[in-house]
């Protein structure tokens, strides 16, 4: 896997998939899974689908609209530029993304 998947270019999306700001989907580089984004510059992002902390998934949907991303543990708040920042406060949540297009 790691002569593979860690020393040359992965397709893990194509930005068709992700045409509007806000705009994500998950996939993988080998065992790693990753979300592609659109971000409000309208930029491309890959980032792994991982709290940079303790690790847990701030991403449950395969697909859908969001802007931002928060671990579940801390309630670190991702944006989809991969930016961290502060923890909400206790029992306050930011919302849920949008499974529109999903039907979920």
């Amino acid at each position: 896997m790691e002569l593979i998947f860690r020393k040359s270019w992965l397709l893990v999306g194509h930005q068709s998939q992700i045409p509007s700001v806000g705009d994500f989907l998950l996939s993988r580089m080998g065992e790693d899974q990753v979300i592609l984004s659109r971000s409000k510059d309208g930029k491309a992002n890959v980032f792994l689908n991982t709290c940079r902390h303790k690790g847990m998934r701030v991403c449950r949907y395969d697909e859908g609209n969001t802007k931002l991303f928060f671990c579940p543990y801390q309630r670190l708040v991702v944006r989809p530029e991969r930016r961290p920042e502060g923890g909400s406060r206790k029992g306050e949540l930011p919302p849920s993304p949008s499974t529109a297009r999903t039907g979920a």
